[in-house]
């Protein structure tokens, strides 16, 4: 029973649209938080045995549940677990992937570090981030990261070097190791991550924080649920502006809406479906295809 899993906090028939910035999702079995390696460890051998799926999140603030239920184990890797950090060098910080990015910017600002401002508003764990290759103004967590540390299927806790983790635009090998299915053999989650920044002059870093913070809420529809930017920007091309060309802006599917604040953002009114939402989604792409010849990608994680 997961009632003898270790080192963790267990909830029985949880909500997932209570783990999601979407605030959409069903309810799964079990939804796990590690409170430390030995509870990974644990949930892992839980699984392993029982062949059940596993799905690792952060914050979910990339994710999109189905309204139907999840029979398997959710595990969350967040706060307050696994949000150490470590000075291992005068510009080097070793950081737990459950620290979220707000925090991290705090502890930059705290050691006078500077190279993370761009990530200022961005919500969700460093875990997440990196899995997401995450960023704004043209600039990605990947470029700061080192190496991370990582715990396979097997138990087995190895590092990853930076040349390894295959780096893209809104891409990570983690990305495509995100286990859904009791049958997927491989897959990694991170534990920790080395980045490497630059001494800076804690006021003028904090300022620039604030001043990127306020911009993010100047333009983004922040008082409604969603889950960020929904799709990638095309080649020389920038989604939103197609979104908005394609009349798109304020198309609503039920209680899903195009933003009319800024058209790649997809938001919940009030009492969005998982199905209003993947219908939504549908409907820009083939709006801006039927305008533009342009295919949008997602960027959301769809489960």
């Amino acid at each position: 029973m997961v009632s003898s899993l270790k080192s963790c906090e267990i909830r029985v028939d949880e909500p997932l649209s209570l783990h999601t910035s979407f605030k959409i999702g069903g309810r799964c079995d079990s939804f796990v938080i590690p409170e430390s390696i030995d509870g990974i460890k644990s949930v892992l051998n839980f699984v392993n045995q029982n062949k059940l799926p596993l799905l690792v999140i952060g914050n979910g603030t990339n994710l999109l549940f189905p309204d139907d239920k999840f029979s398997g184990i959710v595990m969350q890797i967040g706060e307050p677990y696994f949000c150490d950090v470590d000075a291992i060098h005068e510009s080097y910080l070793r950081v737990g992937a459950g620290i979220s990015i707000s925090r991290l910017l705090e502890v930059a600002v705290e050691k006078g570090l500077s190279g993370l401002e761009f990530m200022s508003g961005i919500p969700g764990t460093l875990g997440g981030a990196i899995t997401m290759n995450a960023g704004a103004q043209r600039k990605r967590i990947g470029e700061v990261i080192e190496r991370v540390k990582v715990i396979n299927r097997k138990g087995e806790i190895y590092w990853i070097e930076h040349k390894e983790i295959g780096f893209g635009y809104r891409e990570s090998r983690f990305k495509h190791s995100v286990p859904y299915s009791a049958g997927q053999e491989e897959f990694e989650i991170i534990l920790s991550a080395e980045l490497k920044l630059k001494r800076g002059d804690p006021c003028r870093i904090k300022a620039r924080i604030q001043e990127i913070v306020k911009v993010r809420k100047s333009r983004l529809p922040l008082e409604f649920p969603s889950a960020g930017c929904v799709f990638k920007n095309p080649e020389d091309k920038i989604a939103g502006e197609l979104i908005e060309l394609a009349s798109c802006k304020g198309l609503r599917i039920g209680d899903a809406q195009v933003s009319t604040l800024h058209a790649n953002f997809i938001v919940n009114l009030e009492k969005a479906t998982y199905k209003d939402v993947k219908a939504l989604i549908s409907e820009v792409q083939r709006k801006v295809y039927q305008k533009f010849k342009v295919s949008l990608d997602p960027e959301l994680i769809i489960l």
